[in-house]
């Protein structure tokens, strides 16, 4: 279980001396309205919290927002997803201090269906179980390894802009079978960055599912194919 967040609001003095105190610790700079559908995440001391637009008194937890901190990351993302209640809530994270390898979307509905990805003439129905369902296992996954799918790099706020922004669905590793009544799982260690294309074809027509390296191989054979020295050729000659 994550360690606790505390957060501080109206009380400048006692923020920093957590952040004092717990110099290796983070911070979310939230807007109080739950609802606000973004937080930025900082590492404790960051100057972005320190500097010059923050120097008036009260600046840091007054007015419209307030600061959570905890020692590690797992705990403020856990407090994204049950304390914030918007739709979606996206945590940015500081460009100075990099706390996380990547801005994260955390969306609660992402628990209450599973996702269907269309490919050629077909649909692909991706069976994803409950870990890969939880918004606050897919947050941690994401804040470790970053917003990039596995197995062919894609990366949705490179290619849909703003709208693409911590966007990625994830894949368990570990094959969880009835006599796992013990499991815990491990978002970091179980849990790996996926887009829906690739996690479709990591499922397609298989009870257990490719690995990422598996496909990856299979990714890399067909782009030979297709894109090798005569692969455009080919496919032209075949099509009349």
């Amino acid at each position: 279980m994550p360690s606790r967040s505390k957060v501080f609001q109206d009380d400048d003095k006692a923020f920093l001396a957590w952040m004092r105190a717990n110099p290796k610790g983070f911070v979310l700079n939230a807007r109080r309205k739950a609802s606000h559908p973004v937080c930025v995440m900082h590492r404790s001391g960051c100057t972005h919290i320190l500097g010059v637009r923050n120097s008036d008194t009260g600046a840091l937890t007054e007015g419209p927002v307030m600061k959570v901190c905890a020692t590690n990351v797992e705990a403020l993302l856990h407090y994204v997803h049950t304390e914030r209640t918007g739709r979606l809530t996206l945590v940015k994270r500081c460009r100075s201090c990099d706390p996380i390898r990547s801005d994260i979307r955390v969306e609660p509905q992402a628990e209450e269906r599973s996702q269907m990805v269309a490919h050629d003439r077909h649909t692909v129905m991706v069976p994803m179980n409950v870990y890969e369902r939880n918004p606050e296992a897919i947050a941690v996954c994401l804040a470790h390894h970053g917003a990039i799918c596995r197995v062919c790099a894609v990366d949705f706020r490179r290619r849909y802009g703003a709208i693409g922004d911590g966007f990625m669905q994830v894949h368990h590793l570990r094959q969880v079978g009835p006599a796992d009544t013990g499991y815990v799982l491990d978002p970091v260690n179980d849990l790996v960055p996926v887009c829906p294309n690739c996690h479709a074809m990591l499922h397609r027509g298989r009870e257990k599912p490719r690995s990422v390296e598996e496909l990856r191989r299979i990714m890399e054979l067909a782009r030979k194919f297709a894109y090798g020295p005569n692969g455009w050729v080919e496919r032209m000659e075949q099509s009349g």
